[in-house]
């Protein structure tokens, strides 16, 4: 009943999708500060949750449809038509190894990772403006693919107006920084040693006693923004991870639901699709844990990783592990709050998303809402005392400024004509449809629901959300 509420308010619906959307990527950030030495933890635990929960959910619902199939089985007892409950049972099972499945696991899983990461090295407010790489990305590869022709002008100027907005930020990476005194020997032993300076006369005079070496210099932290600007030119990386991930869940979605009836049964609830997803991610998340030691900042060894996760799950209850390091660890500040508020904010999010997916016209109400999400989420890193609080600087806004803009140009180009005529319609006293704009944006009716599938680059844009949404 609350969901149908939520399908017929408009307005109701892109105030639940900004909050929940704008806390999910605010608590992403946050879940990684006390974690900051177990991104392989972190992103286990959010797998873990989520074939938690769909398994929850597919044996609550296993057990309803059995027993309405009973009752209609009792009902049908003298005119001979049975429902054969195994056959049934099967019909929602037949995808749970499909190929197509298995590959979006393993795409899922890998997007995953790679936010994580992400998340552990960058700035909060750089990785919300840097996920919008997302439309450039999907732009260029429709054009290279041909899948989509007649792209209006507005979106290739919306996609140049991201991309100088993404250029800005990487490039502003490091520039006004201070300089501190930095470790240049022994630099895990002696990082806390030389943090205590603070002035360049004191720090230069710091040496080894026993060679003579200087164990400190005044410089600007190069290492932390080198690896800063890595993961940002990785967030490409991810871009195509997610459209790949999106590509195939609405070209698979839409051939089940389009192609055979019979097979369409298994998506009357989405949760099945998602459920059969997770485990495989899971699986995937797994075999990644280990290869990731690569990325790991420092890099652990091989045979460090399973003490490394199992580290990572002591300090979720506030057990510090790592200490006398450049990032010693910090559980007590609030590590499972934050983790814990995060998949939850995160799970309301994507039940939201696909509460409305259904909707035509949702693609319009989850886009609006993510354009708005972009500036709320850079405003609340500039709150003083928030966990990553950023001082906003004049390429922040200048970044924030075009991406915001090439956002609204790219996602709805086409809406503002339609915008702007039924603003000139009204004051032609011209005839106005009834139904209700979504805050002037879109026209169409979102309270009448239709197919599961019922335009595929418009499902895949709107099934990208969740994936972005981590």
């Amino acid at each position: 009943m609350i969901l149908n509420y939520i399908r017929s308010s408009p307005n109701l619906t892109v105030f639940l999708l900004v909050v929940f959307g704008a806390l999910s990527k605010v608590f992403m950030k946050f879940q990684t500060i006390p974690m900051y030495n177990y991104p392989q933890t972190v992103n286990l635990v959010i797998n873990i949750r989520n074939v938690i929960l769909t398994t929850i959910v597919i044996l609550l619902n296993r057990v309803k449809e059995y027993m309405q199939i009973r009752r209609e089985n009792i009902a049908n007892e003298h005119s001979g038509e049975q429902t054969n409950i195994l056959e049934y049972m099967r019909s929602t099972m037949r995808w749970a190894s499909n190929k197509d499945i298995i590959l979006i696991g393993f795409l899922d899983a890998f997007t995953l990772i790679m936010l994580v990461f992400a998340n552990t090295y960058l700035p909060g407010n750089l990785v919300v403006l840097l996920s919008q790489v997302i439309i450039p990305v999907s732009l260029i590869i429709d054009r290279i693919l041909k899948k989509q022709h007649g792209h209006d002008n507005r979106k290739y100027i919306g996609a140049i107006l991201i991309v100088l907005g993404l250029t800005v930020t990487i490039a502003s990476i490091g520039a006004g920084a201070d300089k501190e005194c930095v470790a240049v020997v022994n630099i895990d032993e002696n990082c806390s040693f030389c943090e205590d300076f603070s002035d360049e006369m004191s720090c230069e005079k710091t040496r080894d006693q026993e060679t003579g070496d200087s164990l400190c210099e005044w410089k600007k932290d190069s290492d932390t923004y080198n690896g800063q600007q890595h993961w940002s030119f990785a967030m490409v990386i991810i871009g195509f991870s997610t459209y790949a991930s999106t590509y195939y869940k609405a070209k698979f979605i839409t051939r089940t639901a389009l192609g055979d009836p019979e097979q369409s049964i298994a998506f009357e609830s989405p949760v099945y699709f998602f459920g059969w997803i997770s485990r495989w991610q899971l699986v995937f998340a797994v075999m990644f844990t280990p290869m990731f030691r690569w990325v790991h900042e420092p890099e652990i060894d091989f045979v460090d990783v399973p003490s490394n996760v199992g580290d990572g799950f002591q300090c979720l209850f506030g057990t510090n592990s790592i200490e006398d390091t450049c990032n010693p660890d910090e559980c007590g500040h609030g590590a499972l709050t934050y983790i814990n508020l995060f998949l939850l904010f995160n799970l309301v999010y994507n039940i939201l998303v696909y509460t409305v997916i259904e909707v035509p016209g949702s693609d319009d109400v989850i886009w609006f809402a993510m354009t708005i999400i972009i500036p709320i989420c850079n405003i609340t890193y500039n709150i003083p005392g928030i966990p990553d609080e950023r001082v906003p600087s004049a390429s922040n806004i200048v970044s924030l400024l075009l991406v915001v803009g090439g956002a609204v140009l790219y996602r709805k180009s086409e809406y503002w004509d339609s915008v702007f005529k039924g603003l000139r319609s009204r004051n032609d006293n011209s005839e106005i449809s009834t139904t209700d704009p979504l805050l002037g944006v879109s026209g169409h009716d979102i309270t009448t629901v239709g197919t599961l599938a019922h335009c595929e680059a418009t499902r895949r844009e709107s099934i990208s959300m969740c994936v972005t949404g981590f």
